[in-house]
């Protein structure tokens, strides 16, 4: 990419955009890219899908960047971009475990509840949870059982950890994702 644009303001990257230097929309993608992968990752739990959804909502934005209003900030508007997209995976998508609360969440959420609802079915999965998380090296395992056992906020554990909110909402969604795979691997087949 271009060092020149590494110096322009956000209204100039976007004037250069509407004026075809496609490298300049680069520099605001580079800049964007993680805040809205870690935005996507508190709706939806696959990686793929989240990578799909930021790539779509830059798209999106490209194709209809003269419509944008440049006396007003992108980011917002890209942020919107994007939870229209994420909206529109929800009512559209087929994907069980992308839609739906992933097999992961699921465990942990009756792990969680109260509710004493298929009881055998709810130990089943919590045993096999417990079983993958004590595969987990240590600080995986450590922050997954502080956020969803001690029920821990993202951003107090970014405070703890000295990393970003981001940062850390980015290995939660590699955890969960890491946990779901084992949980599927050791799963009956129901075939």
């Amino acid at each position: 990419m271009n060092n020149d644009y590494q110096n322009k303001s956000e209204k100039e990257l976007l004037e250069l955009t509407l004026q075809g230097e496609q490298n300049a929309f680069g520099v605001l993608v580079k800049e964007y890219q993680g805040k809205l992968r870690a935005y996507a990752a508190r709706y939806v739990y696959s990686s793929e899908d989240i990578l799909d959804l930021v790539q779509d909502s830059f798209l999106d934005a490209l194709k209809n960047l003269e419509k944008f209003d440049l006396a007003r900030e992108f980011n917002p508007w890209i942020r919107r971009i994007l939870h229209n997209n994420i909206i529109d995976f929800y009512h559209s998508s087929k994907k069980k475990r992308s839609l739906n609360l992933s097999i992961v969440d699921e465990a942990i959420l009756e792990y969680i509840s109260e509710s004493p609802e298929d009881n055998e079915i709810k130990e089943d999965k919590i045993l096999l949870l417990r079983n993958c998380i004590s595969d987990l090296k240590g600080p995986q395992k450590d922050l997954i059982i502080a956020r969803y056992f001690e029920r821990i906020s993202v951003k107090q554990l970014a405070d703890v950890a000295n990393q970003s909110e981001t940062s850390i909402s980015m290995k939660l969604m590699r955890i969960r994702e890491k946990l779901k795979k084992c949980m599927e691997a050791k799963l009956p087949n129901p075939n």
